[in-house]
């Protein structure tokens, strides 16, 4: 039985869980291939350079079966910042208000999970709200193998919690997985699912969500931009914005799908701000004037044309970068056109990250509207190929990412 050597520390918990420029008025769309990438952004307050996952995923609330207390508040958090296996990736507290107490003071119990699987609960109290609070109290990390316990504090408000570490209670795990000083997290609105999985259940993997891009960078002058979320079927997400001068659209969704980003107008100087979509952090950069440097140039390729597809249905193409420096994800868009009334579809699939002067196939599956059942009398489709749909990548050329074709595909 493990032992618990911080006799008389306040316990506060928290748990980790879980210009499109072609043209528009498909019909339907489908979103094939998600992709997961990594990024490197900046975090708000003193929190400098960190690195995040864009697969995240979505863990049960745990609460002991001894607990009798109502849950009153919960939130969940997401990993914004460091990366290793052992350091929480899913996060989410419940709160309890001690009565009676100036200022404020809420008894804090959760789980979290990271992303080796393992996972551990947070202890302690908080002074304050979510929304303008401090926590004091402990991590714990448990395996089947080992257990650790550490002390954990500092500030939570409506975006972030920032908590930097203190001694070591506990540890007879051998990679030291209490080892990070600090933690930081970006507050997330996805449902939460119900408390109802006993502590001594791991925690299930439920959901994971990828972007089609991890930042985007604009003009002074705003507009908008798309990013592509890939998830399951039933995966609900959210979208949120902590700034004025940025609105997200949908707000909620379900599955695989785009949120359109509007950026307003900006007659000062650069700015920047941090998004979650789908429980994914998305840096947004206005106006920010970096040295000069080359810039990718994402275009179509296609050795002979664009008409070029396999026995089993699917159109052969390929996204290259013909420009000077790397391009990130970002998303490629076919749309197919019959010239009938079932109207146009389109597919999006998203684009691994190419380096300069390097090629990538895209496989892209013929929607059934398109094919011809025989070569009797067979009837052109007519397609608009459109790399880097979204807008995420800045390119040195930005009007050469489409083509036109027609084809005709037979049995």
């Amino acid at each position: 039985m493990r032992k618990r050597t911080l006799a008389g520390l306040l316990l506060a918990g928290l748990v980790l869980g879980c210009d499109n420029k072609a043209p528009s008025g498909p019909s339907s769309v489908t979103v094939q291939a998600p992709a997961t990438s990594t990024t490197t952004t900046s975090v708000p307050g003193s929190i400098s350079t960190t690195t995040i996952s864009t697969t995240t995923t979505t863990a049960p609330v745990v609460v002991p079966p001894t607990t009798t207390m109502p849950l009153v508040t919960s939130r969940m958090y997401v990993s914004f910042g460091q990366g290793g296996p052992t350091i929480p990736s899913i996060l989410t507290i419940v709160l309890q208000p001690i009565p009676n107490t100036t200022p404020m003071k809420s008894r804090v119990q959760g789980v979290y999970q990271t992303p080796n699987g393992a996972g551990g609960r947070v202890l302690g109290e908080l002074i304050g709200t979510l929304d303008e609070g401090q926590f004091d109290g402990s991590l714990t990390y448990e395996t089947p193998e080992c257990f650790a316990e550490r002390l954990y504090g500092g500030p939570v408000n409506a975006q972030f919690l920032r908590w930097t570490s203190g001694p070591t209670a506990e540890d007879s795990c051998k990679n030291r997985p209490l080892g990070y000083n600090t933690l930081v997290m970006a507050r997330s609105d996805a449902p939460l699912p119900p408390p109802t999985i006993p502590p001594t259940t791991s925690l299930p993997l439920q959901c994971s969500f990828g972007l089609s891009a991890n930042s985007v960078a604009i003009d002074s002058s705003g507009g908008q931009r798309t990013v592509g979320v890939t998830t399951g079927p039933t995966c609900t997400w959210t979208a949120q914005t902590f700034v004025d001068w940025i609105t997200l659209q949908p707000a909620t969704g379900v599955g695989a799908g785009t949120v359109v980003l509007t950026i307003a107008p900006n007659p000062g100087p650069p700015r920047s701000a941090t998004v979650v979509i789908a429980s994914v952090p998305f840096v947004v950069n206005q106006g920010v004037v970096a040295a000069v440097q080359p810039l990718p140039d994402l275009i179509p390729y296609a050795s002979t044309d664009f008409c070029q597809f396999s026995s089993s249905g699917t159109l052969l193409l390929n996204t290259r970068n013909q420009g000077g420096s790397s391009a990130g994800t970002s998303l490629t868009r076919v749309i197919f056109d019959l010239r009938g009334p079932t109207g146009a579809e389109f597919v999006d699939t998203v684009t691994p990250g190419l380096a300069a002067g390097s090629t990538v196939p895209i496989n892209v599956t013929i929607p059934t509207s398109c094919r011809n059942i025989s070569n009797s009398n067979p009837t052109p489709c007519d397609l608009v190929v459109t790399v880097d749909a979204g807008g995420s990548v800045a390119e040195s050329n930005e009007s050469n990412n489409s083509v036109n074709a027609t084809c005709t595909f037979t049995p």
